[in-house]
């Protein structure tokens, strides 16, 4: 099987955060690195770039000391998406640069409202954050744009992944968000036009799946 990291360690969301800088997440860019570049699944795809150096809030930046422990957590959270995601077949490449503008969008949300961990986005911080993505998304017409729906399904992501992050609790929602609705039928409840192509990326549903067969062994190892 064939990842988008093919680094020599495929589970690196699970290490220290100590191990993880000169980790090689692709064959020319490591953990650190304020770019990542990896090489496209595609024949004649160019590479996918994800950028995380942003700014979070005025004046302050990711890779500021004050934020690179939620910057590790969402590096870790996309890491596992490429790997081993709970929703079935890992996220390619070139799906990923989508996938980190919506996860810095929900950073920098959590940055504005005191926020460090994804394990402090509550039910109602979801829902706040489903208010604001909303009011910032719609277009001269106050219809919302197709990238909405990829903000409100990584939310649905990130719990999701939940039972891979027993080491790393920072990383998991309490609760499902949105009362366990998918992303689909929250954006369809807005009653307002997206582009459809986009809620293809959602799940029917926003459940812990149960983890496959192979990462069972994984995910009841003893952690000392």
């Amino acid at each position: 099987m064939r990842h988008a990291f093919a680094g020599p360690l495929l589970f690196i969301y699970e290490l220290d955060d100590g191990l993880l800088a000169d980790q090689y997440v692709s064959t020319v860019s490591r953990w650190s690195d304020d770019i990542w570049e990896l090489t496209a699944e595609t024949a004649g795809r160019g590479p996918s770039r994800l950028y995380w150096r942003f700014e979070i809030l005025p004046g302050e930046w990711s890779t500021d000391e004050r934020w690179l422990p939620l910057l590790n957590l969402a590096k870790r959270l996309v890491n596992s998406f490429s790997t081993v995601s709970m929703r079935g077949r890992p996220l390619k490449s070139t799906s990923l640069p989508a996938t980190v503008t919506a996860l810095r969008a929900l950073m920098q949300f959590m940055a504005a409202t005191g926020r460090s961990k994804f394990s402090q986005l509550t039910s109602s911080a979801c829902d706040l954050y489903l208010d604001h993505a909303a009011a910032t998304r719609r277009d001269e017409k106050g219809f919302l744009d197709a990238s909405f729906s990829i903000r409100v399904d990584i939310l649905c992501r990130i719990y999701e992944q939940g039972p891979l992050f027993r080491r790393h609790p920072e990383a998991v929602l309490p609760e499902a968000p949105f009362g366990g609705r998918t992303a689909y039928a929250v954006v369809k409840s807005l009653n307002v036009s997206v582009d459809p192509v986009s809620y293809l990326r959602c799940p029917t549903t926003c459940s812990l799946p149960r983890p496959p067969r192979r990462l069972i062994g994984l995910l009841t190892r003893p952690t000392t």
